[in-house]
């Protein structure tokens, strides 16, 4: 389950639509960037507005790359802002919820096979393990031959040695909002299980 409705709200909140962080954000996008070369093929699942998909086309002339959002006015915020950059011609939003692989097909069909397919805090967004497993096992599958997935994805762990720096300072524990499932070190154990069978 994912909350449609929280996020289509959001699409008008510019820059802070995933989160207020916007340093995190900045490292996110220069990480997804060590993996992006010129000329690749790439997919954003859960692109948002569409702006690093957006940021990564405009610093690389030969890139194509293809964003899937399930959150229709998020989508729309994204056309628009890719006839504003004039990107037309390289980079496509289209609708897609990354529980449900047919949702993949129209991106795949204009862009190819991607050689890099990246998600930036939305696998995070569905709120049970096995259709969170369900969700990157269908990214992995549409990966070109030695393609790459970058999960940039918030987990409990990293959250738990927060709080203990947190509690050493006597802050408030911060805990994951209810919009979100904060991936466990068990379920990256169970995930890399299933790619090795």
């Amino acid at each position: 389950m994912i909350d449609k409705e929280f996020w289509n709200n959001r699409a008008d909140l510019g820059k802070v639509v995933g989160t207020k962080d916007l340093i995190a954000v900045e490292l996110e996008r220069r990480l997804i960037a060590k993996y992006v070369k010129d000329g690749m093929k790439v997919l954003d699942v859960g692109c948002g507005t569409g702006e690093t998909a957006l940021a990564l086309a405009k610093h690389l002339p030969e890139l194509k790359i293809a964003g899937c959002e399930f959150a229709k006015n998020f989508l729309a915020v994204a056309r628009e802002e890719r006839y504003k950059a004039k990107l037309v011609e390289r980079v496509g939003f289209f609708y897609g919820d990354v529980r449900e692989a047919e949702h993949f097909i129209a991106p795949i069909e204009v862009l190819g096979q991607p050689d890099v397919v990246y998600s930036q805090r939305c696998i995070q967004n569905i709120l049970d393990w096995p259709a969170q497993k369900a969700a990157i096992l269908n990214l992995i599958e549409i990966l070109a031959p030695g393609g790459c997935y970058v999960m940039i994805e918030n987990g409990m762990a990293g959250l738990e040695r927060i709080n203990e720096i947190r509690a050493s300072l006597k802050l408030a524990t911060i805990t994951p909002p209810s919009h979100n499932r904060y991936l466990l070190e068990s379920n990256i154990e169970d995930l890399r299980s299933t790619l090795k069978e």
